[in-house]
């Protein structure tokens, strides 16, 4: 049992408060999920209040156990939760889902004690994989004592549903992550009525196959509860666990026990007083926590004081030895990092390659400086370029952790939620899938840049230059959709050495960002170094004409990838056709949305009146560089199953293709 004093009167007492104040907050706040928060009230309590090793005065500490609420439309809950700790204030659950607040409807990490914003269902969970796993491998890296912390996550019904949260499971089962424990509140209830209209599997068996260990209890004991937590902290296990609650939607309540209504609305206020009588509350009072009922939650907060301390005794004794502080820094401290970064340089060949090729070659040499750039591909490695990393560092496995490269077998999604879980953590993690793919993983990509967890995410294989296998795999609308997704930084570079300048500014900066590039080989532009200079600046000239002021006609292209090299190899032929041309290269809008009005003003060259844009993908978006009047030569239909080559004429992409629109265009 539970290594501390319990007392069943104030349990009950603990629960019915903080079901009082999820209530509360929602029919204050007019809207929100009280029956599932209801049903999942006795696990989170007791985990808080008894096991969970964290410290309200630090919530950011790095040795902390972390919570994942899965199902982040409880998320009154873990704020009544939250309150009952110390770290938000009452007013702050008076707020709920109001402008500015801390409470906002679905968890966000601006609010101290959030590991991880949820909303999505099942996200939640497949991003606790990852924390588990960065866990893991960091015992193994740098200290077992250090990150030897726990990572629990709450599902409802929803999140079970999910496929990402299964396959996430499965990877989880299959590397037997030991300090993973999900707490699955089985109430059998939904929006739209009860789960056994929709599914019938069986979870149990499902998750035993994947390689759990898997305990049922009832979810509305806080002593079954107390009784297996006590398990997770006193026993060693070898595989994930999960924990099926068996509970019911909106549980203790009045009149609205297993009434899928509860799910997503406030009570009314009779039912609210009902509840409030029923558990012998002042019907009438809103918001109340006793002193009595507080104190108990926190009763054993001492000893989480005590955890903080040795963990920081343990910490201060590791970085005392130079080497282990080396290394530490070498994971954590962004000086250190940019120092390694700024020191690292890529040679590359002057003969034609792939971005995708550079792109790996680049993640290698950063990778052998940076311990910290730990990723994998969802069974593309080879074709996504990043062979050379998978050998180097190969694969991570459950009997050795400390391996920085991951297969992720065909999962695109729980991939890129992994890839946030060990980013959460302070690693460089990185994915990798063809771009046409990036469809499959993008709610994951979307919470990356809403966070701000970055994630760099490698998209190869980025235009109908795929070829052969055809449109389903030949991207045309997912590059402009990428740069719809705020905070989010996409990078298309147009060769070798841009490739490695960018991603190098990516790993510095600790961005979101997203690589797209090239299959088929580019040239080089330049075998200078400082060439690549404005490259860091998202857009910058790559060619002008000699003498550009004698020419009475001028035209500006603005490219991106594989097309940067065509647009710089038909200037001649402009040239000689009297036209002067300037070529600037714009490898990443948003960093050049970042420079300066002056920077700015200079590279859109509002004077001349001739603008083109080249891009193999939709023409949307490109306006804003070329005007109404502007010329952009793009893909705005799907792609034909053809050699690449085939498909360049035929779609206008070959130089004597652009060539000629571009003299239609001016003469």
């Amino acid at each position: 049992m539970s290594r501390i004093s319990c007392n069943a009167e104030l349990d009950t007492r603990l629960v019915n408060t903080v079901r009082a104040l999820v209530i509360d907050g929602v029919k204050k706040a007019r809207s929100g999920h009280t029956g599932g928060a209801l049903s999942s009230t006795p696990f989170l309590t007791t985990l808080f209040a008894e096991f969970l090793r964290f410290l309200p005065q630090d919530p950011s500490w790095k040795g902390r156990d972390r919570f994942v609420l899965s199902a982040g439309h409880e998320s009154m809950l873990l704020y009544s939760v939250l309150h009952l700790s110390g770290i938000l204030s009452i007013e702050d659950l008076k707020n709920f889902r109001q402008y500015g607040a801390s409470t906002p409807g679905h968890p966000e990490p601006e609010t101290p004690g959030v590991d991880f914003g949820t909303g999505p269902l099942g996200q939640g969970a497949a991003t606790s994989v990852g924390m588990a796993l960065g866990a893991k491998h960091l015992s193994v890296a740098i200290d077992k004592d250090l990150f030897s912390y726990k990572v629990f996550s709450l599902l409802g019904d929803g999140c079970i549903e999910e496929d990402v949260a299964i396959n996430a499971a499965s990877l989880a089962g299959h590397w037997k992550l030991s300090n993973l424990i999900w707490y699955y509140d089985n109430n059998g209830v939904q929006i739209d009525g009860r789960m056994d209209q929709s599914t019938s599997t069986n979870i149990v068996t499902l998750f035993k196959s994947m390689n759990w260990d898997v305990v049922e209890i009832d979810g509305s004991s806080v002593n079954e509860i107390r009784s297996i937590l006590t398990d997770v902290y006193s026993k060693e296990r070898t595989r994930p666990l999960l924990i099926i609650g068996h509970t019911v939607m909106a549980q203790g309540s009045y009149s609205m026990e297993g009434n899928p209504s509860s799910h997503g609305t406030p009570f009314t206020d009779e039912e609210a007083s009902a509840c409030k009588k029923k558990w012998g509350m002042d019907p009438g009072a809103s918001f109340v926590v006793e002193e009595e009922v507080k104190k108990y939650f926190q009763r054993d907060f001492s000893s989480k004081e005590k955890e903080k301390s040795d963990w920081d005794n343990k910490f201060n004794s590791l970085i005392k030895d130079p080497v282990k502080k080396q290394l530490w820094d070498s994971y954590f401290n962004t000086t250190s990092i940019k120092d390694a970064i700024k020191g690292i340089s890529v040679e590359f060949e002057s003969k034609p390659i792939s971005t995708r090729e550079a792109f790996g070659k680049s993640l290698n040499a950063i990778s052998k400086k940076v311990p910290s750039i730990i990723g994998g591909s969802a069974d593309l490695a080879g074709s996504n370029g990043i062979g050379s990393f998978i050998k180097e560092n190969n694969y991570l496995s459950s009997s050795d952790y400390s391996k920085r490269a991951i297969a992720y077998g065909v999962r695109e999604f729980p991939m890129g939620c992994i890839s946030n879980g060990l980013a959460l953590l302070g690693l460089r993690s990185f994915c990798t899938t063809f771009l046409v793919f990036s469809d499959y993983l993008k709610p994951a990509l979307r919470l990356s840049a809403l966070e701000g967890i970055p994630v760099i995410y490698g998209f190869s294989h980025d235009s109908f230059y795929v070829g052969e296998d055809g449109p389903t795999h030949q991207p045309v609308e997912q590059l402009m959709s990428l740069r719809a997704v705020p905070r989010l930084r996409v990078y298309r570079p147009s060769d070798a050495g841009e490739t490695f300048v960018l991603l190098a500014q990516a790993v510095e900066d600790r961005v979101v960002a997203a690589f797209c590039v090239s299959r088929q080989n580019l040239p080089q532009l330049s075998q200078d170094p400082s060439f690549y200079d404005g490259a860091r600046r998202g857009a910058y000239f790559v060619y002008t004409s000699p003498d550009i002021g004698s020419y009475s006609k001028k035209c500006v292209i603005y490219a991106t990838g594989s097309e940067v090299s065509c647009a710089v190899g038909i200037c001649k032929d402009l040239e000689e056709r009297g036209v002067g041309v300037y070529v600037v290269a714009l490898p990443c809008w948003e960093v050049f949305d970042e420079q300066d009005e002056k920077y700015k003003t200079t590279i859109m060259m509002r004077e001349v009146k001739y603008r083109v844009s080249i891009e193999a993908g939709t023409s949307l978006g490109w306006s804003r560089f070329t005007g109404i009047n502007g010329l952009n030569i793009s893909l705005d239909d799907f792609g034909k199953s053809a050699p690449s080559s085939i498909l360049e004429d035929k779609f206008g992409f070959s130089p004597k293709a652009v060539l000629d629109r571009i003299l239609k265009y001016i003469l």
